[in-house]
């Protein structure tokens, strides 16, 4: 995982709401491709749901990992 992986996450966990991976390059002012390889790896490692709408860990561990 990357340092912006954990930003994208976070991103995620914060919008209500199914986003589009262009919705999030936007925002966060990334690169479309970043978006998605980011959920990608991010799905293998199990953080993220199939959809990668919908992040599957909870804030304290979202909080340990950042620690």
């Amino acid at each position: 995982m990357r340092s912006l992986d954990i930003v994208i996450l976070l991103k995620i966990a914060v919008i209500k709401g199914p986003s589009m991976n262009k919705e999030l390059a936007d925002a966060l002012k990334i690169n479309p491709a970043e978006i998605s390889y980011s959920l990608n790896r991010s799905a293998i490692a199990g953080l993220i749901d199939t959809t990668k709408q919908k992040v599957r860990c909870n804030t304290g561990f979202l909080m340990c990992l950042l620690q």
